[in-house]
């Protein structure tokens, strides 16, 4: 929730704090297990984690170094 919600404060104002936000919280997701391994993560809320992460990187996409983006 909070990668897509802070890229679109990024979207809506241009300042690149709020896209490198936005990085730190995604990071963390794609780096802890926890999100994948878990029951938790499986069917819709997988799938919601899926939404948030694309909406992020959609957002960010221009202020995200390219090598995070090919991650």
């Amino acid at each position: 929730v909070l990668a897509a919600n802070t890229a679109a404060i990024y979207l809506f104002t241009g300042e690149q704090k709020w896209a490198d936000q936005s990085r730190q919280y995604l990071e963390f997701v794609l780096t802890d297990s926890l999100y994948f391994n878990t029951p938790l993560s499986r069917g819709l809320n997988r799938a919601t984690l899926l939404y948030r992460t694309s909406v992020a990187y959609d957002f960010c996409f221009a202020a995200w170094p390219e090598d995070f983006r090919n991650r």
